[in-house]
């Protein structure tokens, strides 16, 4: 699996300074850049995810506060984004509490956070049958708690 590295300037990712081999898979540690336009129409029609770590990207000051993470305006674009924990043990975080900002913070539904959910385990760097079940038993599980979209 391969991930993609970038390089910026500004805070700005330009498709200029985007390294990425054309098959990549995700982009990580880049969920605080403002992209242009080339760069949104590349990752939305790859739908190469962006591994997003709101707890410690909030704790570390990569954006100025909770008002500026822009998880929402990312998929609103159409881009996938996806939810990790970053370094659970410095920034005490757990993915229950990531999910738990999202909605209390971004007013993120049941089914919203499904779909992000989904969108990791999409992601997984993990062998296409066990990706597969583990898809299946999300959607199986989401299903059994009456969350639509998982």
């Amino acid at each position: 699996r391969l991930a993609a590295v970038a390089a910026h300037r500004h805070g700005t990712l330009e498709s200029r300074y985007l390294v990425m081999p054309a098959r990549a898979l995700a982009l990580s540690a880049l969920p605080l850049l403002v992209f242009d336009a080339a760069v949104v129409q590349l990752v939305r029609d790859r739908r190469i995810p962006l591994e997003m770590c709101p707890v410690s990207n909030i704790q570390t000051k990569a954006v100025s506060g909770w008002h500026d993470y822009p998880i929402r305006d990312y998929m609103e674009q159409g881009i996938t984004v996806t939810v990790h924990t970053d370094n659970p043990t410095v920034s005490a975080t757990t993915i229950t509490r990531e999910y738990r900002e999202l909605a209390a913070r971004f007013g993120f539904t049941p089914s919203e956070l499904a779909a992000i959910a989904l969108n990791g385990a999409e992601a997984a760097f993990l062998p296409l049958e066990e990706k597969a079940e583990l898809v299946r038993e999300m959607k199986r599980r989401f299903e059994a708690l009456g969350i639509a979209g998982g």
